[in-house]
This record gives structure tokens, sequence and C-alpha cells, in this order.
């Protein structure tokens, strides 16, 4: 038979074996019909053309074998006339399911151990699943590494899923549904979510979802000794539609449709309560507060120093009326033009109208209108035992006979509630509530006519007041409306401080007491403890008083002059005994005696070497104006740290 590649164009070769072969255009067509043949020998880049067009090429390379499908149309690979596989221009389709008995590897090279990797080639772009049977994953069932190394998601083997960032374990699920979080630990008091949604939609946030005979609870346990029983819980009830507020383990507070409980379940409201019941209602769908409290007033408001408004009444916003005080009297007014108000005056034992501000208005305000009339008033000249035991006071009102005013007794005015008193004016002015005495030691509030407020309470703080979020004052105090001093809070710590501009105040924090500004703010070397005037006895203290003596804050330093030594001399030798004139008037000759320096002798001592003592910080001569006499004084002292320093050196 003739060589294939011998053939001229258009010419054919028959071989007694049915091979035919046509050279057509240069290219040689070959069929091959009715024949087995057992191989196709090709040598390096010999391509086997398909098609009209040579649309399908196969070739292999010296380094690779390539089927190229270059014409129009998909590149099928089919089973039994179904394709199976399908490679056209944006990438390949499977019909049917792909197995592997090795590794696979997309983006990247394919690992051990029967894994699987996707990657961009990036720094940490991988996802990388592991079934680890192997190595340092042996103990864990199936991984997935989402950087290949620090980030993993592990079905351990003992039937737990963990969660590890930077090779560290950060969140595990356990074989019984509970999540441990920030711990490899698991403990009773962890959460089994039957339910956990966060939503990122409308609605977004955490849902604890309970079936319709459950209660769905948020609870805080105290795990430090391992006791499960939760302390705080917020809890929703499906059987009331409430949500529960608890602490200690008990309810403190409950919301039920527009209404909040503070105390107690809601069963009975605040107003219905006896006995030793405490509880608070917000009504949201009525538009009250109600307050119950047992032996103690469920609500009390305190104003100092300054006259003006206790509690302001708005509507829609603008003031309508207020509760106040004027000249240490109660008053109750409208806020308007028309200033009508009622005043409190026990000076006078009168109950007078008076103006929005409480100052007296007389002849203005009517008792009642001719459209708006009172009902009854019940007066009568005499009174009725002090103590509150009759049913009826003086004046009462309507139907409520045993609520009212009567006359305790002589100049005294008494209030009345359900046939018991509960405050009075006494003929000496004074108003005393929540007690008929102005005994020390009485539970109540007294105030003394033109004096003192005093208010008594058993077993708790009289007076509580309470800032909240900010710093700042806590108690501001005030002369003939003016601010002169006030007690706050800054960083934790409390601080007492004057309102003058140079900022005079003192700090209580962490075992230190220093002086501060007006705000609690350190105030460093500014402010003096006692003056010529007013002056401190003793100081008591563990250690001695440290004085600053850094070389970086210091000039002028020299040796004592001559001069200056000779007056050390002198001084030494005017060191003497004596005993104060006060303590001898107080106490005879009882007072002791003392050992020191006379000033004046100081002060000649320097002048005898023509030296001016007042050029030196050991002596002082300070003069102030009497706050009472408005005479000028005068008063010399001695720092005898530095006066001893001074004798020392001349030694």
């Amino acid at each position: 038979m003739s060589k294939i590649s011998e053939l001229s164009d258009g010419g054919s070769l028959v071989s007694s074996d049915y091979l035919i072969a046509v050279r057509s255009g240069g290219n040689v067509k070959v069929r091959m019909d009715q024949i087995n043949v057992d191989q196709v020998d090709l040598g390096d880049n010999e391509f086997i053309r398909l098609g009209n067009s040579q649309d399908l090429t196969m070739v292999h390379t010296s380094t690779q074998s390539i089927i190229n499908q270059a014409g129009i149309g998909d590149l099928l690979l089919q089973k039994a006339g179904a394709t199976k596989l399908t490679i056209n221009a944006t990438g390949i389709d499977v019909t049917g399911s792909v197995t592997t008995t090795g590794d696979l590897g997309i983006g990247g090279a394919p690992l051990a151990n029967n894994q699987l990797l996707l990657t961009d080639a990036g720094t940490y772009s991988q996802f990388h699943m592991q079934n680890s049977t192997s190595g340092s994953g042996a103990s864990d069932g199936f991984r997935i590494l989402m950087d290949g190394v620090n980030t993993t998601i592990t079905n351990h083997e003992t039937g737990y899923m963990a969660f590890e960032t930077q090779d560290t374990q950060r969140m595990r699920i356990d074989a019984s549904g509970l999540v441990g979080i920030g711990s490899s630990t698991m403990s009773s008091y962890n959460t089994n979510f039957n339910d956990l949604v966060i939503d990122g939609g409308t609605n977004t946030g955490v849902t604890i979802v309970s079936d319709t005979a459950g209660d769905g609870t948020l609870a805080f346990a105290d795990g430090t000794t391992g006791n499960e029983a939760y302390r705080g819980y917020i809890q929703y009830t499906h059987a009331g539609d409430d949500l529960k507020f608890g602490a200690g383990g008990a309810e403190a507070m409950r919301i039920s449709g527009a209404e909040v409980y503070v105390g107690h379940t809601g069963a009975t409201a605040p107003w219905a309560m006896t006995g030793s019941a405490f509880g608070i209602n917000l009504m949201g769908s009525g538009g009250f507060i109600g307050a119950a409290r047992s032996g103690a007033e469920p609500l009390l408001l305190n104003r100092t120093s300054s006259d003006g408004a206790i509690i302001n009444l708005r509507k829609d916003g603008a003031t309508v009326g207020s509760i106040g005080n004027i000249e240490d009297l109660l008053y109750i007014a409208a806020d308007d033009t028309t200033d009508c108000g009622i005043r409190f005056d026990g000076d006078n034992q009168e109950i007078s109208p008076c103006t929005a501000t409480g100052a007296y208005s007389d002849g203005n305000i009517d008792l009642g209108d001719g459209s708006a009339r009172f009902k009854d008033l019940h007066l009568s000249g005499v009174s009725y035992n002090g103590d509150g035991s009759a049913a009826a006071p003086s004046i009462s009102f309507g139907a409520d006979t045993n609520t009212g005013f009567y006359r305790v007794g002589s100049d005294q005015i008494g209030f009345v509630t359900a046939g018991t008193i509960k405050a009075k004016l006494d003929a000496s002015g004074n108003l005393l509530v929540g007690t008929t005495t102005t005994a020390a030691g009485n539970e109540g509030m007294v105030y003394f006519n033109g004096s003192s407020l005093r208010v008594t309470r058993d077993s708790d703080e009289p007076l509580n007041l309470d800032r909240l979020t900010s710093d700042g004052d806590i108690a501001v105090f005030k002369k003939d409306g003016a601010s002169v001093g006030s007690i706050g809070t800054i960083n934790g710590s409390l601080y007492i401080s004057s309102t003058y501009s140079t900022d005079s105040g003192l700090r209580f924090s962490a075992s230190i007491v220093h002086p501060c500004t007006t705000t609690g703010a350190p105030r460093d070397n500014a402010i003096d403890l006692g003056y010529s005037a007013g002056r401190f006895v003793d100081i008591y203290a563990t250690n001695g008083t440290i004085q600053t003596s850094d070389r970086n804050e210091k000039q002028d330093i020299e040796a004592l002059s001559d001069a200056e030594q000779r007056v050390a001399v002198a001084a030494k030798g005017l060191l003497r005994k004596f005993r104060w004139k006060s303590s001898v008037a107080e106490k005879g000759d009882e007072a002791r005696t003392h050992f020191g320096i006379i000033a004046q002798d100081l002060q000649a001592a320097f002048a005898a070497e023509g030296l001016d003592a007042g050029d030196y910080a050991m002596f002082i001569n300070s003069t102030w104006t009497d706050e009472e006499t408005g005479e000028e004084r005068s008063r010399m002292g001695v720092r005898y740290s530095e006066l001893l320093a001074f004798i020392i050196a001349a030694i």
C-alpha cells in the first residue's frame, strides 16, 4: 500500500482492509469503515481534525493533550445517548452527580486527606473542607477552614460543633444543643436555644419564641456558685400576655398591656392596697400614676434654700399650675394672669389666697362661682381630741365627713383624713406632717417657724437625693436667692464647694481628701486651710505634713549671708516658753505651757541687722477687718518648719 503522505492532491488510496485515504486541498481525509483498528499512531503536534470546518481537533504536544471545540456549539460528552458533561463558552455544566475518591482543588492545588479547596489565590481567600482522619485534625470528624489556617468550623467526632478564630475556640454547640460562647467549657446555665431569631429586616433584634402554652425567659444566673437558678430575668408569659422583670429571684415589675406595675402584680391597684403592701402603677391607657407605701410617704419632694415651685403641672407642655413654697410657707397656684392660688400661712394660722408665686392676693379670688359651686362647708368653733380620734373635723367635704380641717387646740389647726390627723400647724406656727408633736425622735416632718425643718425617719434615710447620668451638683445652697455653695459628684466621688470665683472646695475620693474647684476638679496649690482670723487648734495625723522641696521649682538658691546667720543665732536665743491667754481664760491654772518664739522678737532681730522680717516667709503679719465690729485687726505668726531650718543653718 502506498504511503498516504505520497498521495497527490485529489488522489486516493484504497487498501485491502477498506481503509480509504483521499488528499484534498493539501489535507488528508481518512475514513475507516467496517474495520477494527487496534491503534492509530500520531506523533507529537499531529492533529486529528473533525468537521467540515475542522471544528473539533485533538492533538498531543510534548507536554499536554488538548481537545479543542473551535467551531460553533458546545462540546458534549454523552452516556447512552444522554449528555452528562457540557463544555460551553461560559464554563462546564454537569448533569448528574460528581464522585471523587481523591481530593478536589478549585482555583488552587488539591489538598490531602479527601479535602475540598476553593481559592482565588489571595493570601486568605480560601474555603477548605477537610475530612480529618489523620494529622493535627484527627479528632475532628469534619472541618471547614475559612482562611486555610486560623479560622475553622469543626464537627467533632464526639458530637459537638466548634467555631474557632486565630486557632482559639470562641463558641461551641454540644450534642444536647447547649451553646457556649467565649469558652470551650459547657456548664448547666448555658442557654438551650429553642428558637433564636436575629432579623436584619424591619423587625431587627433578638426574638425568644415559646409555644402557645409556654413562657419565654431571658435570665441572668449567679454563675459564681454554680447555681443554675437565675437571680434576674425578663420573662414573657403567654397566659396573661405579660412582660415580667425580676431581681433577686422574685418578680419586681410587670408590664401588662399599657400598664406598668412596680412592686406588685396588678391584682390590687395601689390605691386599694392595705397593710404592708407596696406598689406603683403607671397607667399608660388611663394616663395616670398610682403609688402605695406602708409606714412612710409614697412621694417625698424637698426644695432646699430658695422659695419657689416644688411641683410644676403642665398641659400639652405649657405650665398650668404649681405647688411651692414662699417665706417657708406652702402654696398651690394656677399659672396664668389671674394669679389664682391658696397659701398656707402658719405664722398667722391662716389659709389665704395668693398669686401664682405664693404672694398674698387680697380681695381678688373667689371660692367657687355661680355656675360651679361647692356643696357643703362644715364649720365649728370648737376643737376635738388633738390625737385625731374624733370622727368629724370642723371643716369636711360632702359625705366624707371624717376628712377635713379642725382646730386642734388654742391657736392650732389640724388636717384630717379618714378620721386621723395627718398634719397640723401649732400655736408657734410650726408645720407638722406625719406627727402631732415637735418632740425629737418622732417620725415625720416638722417645720419650725422661722428656724428650721426637721425630717425624722426610722431605720432609713430621711433625705435621698439622686442625680442621674451626668456629674454635677446634687444639692445647691443659696442665700437671698444667690448660690453660696453646693454638694455634688464627679467621677463617682463626692465634693463640697463654695461658689466664690476662687473655687474653694473639698473632694472626697479613694481615701484622699483634696482641694477642688466648684465642679469638683482638683485645684493645686491655691487653697489655704484656715486663715489669720479663723485658725484650727490642732491637727492630728499619723505622718507629718509634706512640703514641696523640688530644686526644679526653686530659684535664687543661696547660702545664708553673714547678717542672716547672725539673726539665726539671735533667734535661737529668743525661744521662750509661754501659755496662751485664751487657754488660761478657759482653764485657769490648768492651762498648759507651750514652747516657741515671739513673732515681734523675731521681727526685731531682723531689724537689728538691717533686714526686713517681712521679706522672709517664716514671718507672717496678717491684717483683716472684723466682720462684727468693722475694726481692722492684725496678727503676727511664724512658720516653724522654716524658722527651725533657719536656726539650724547657723549652728
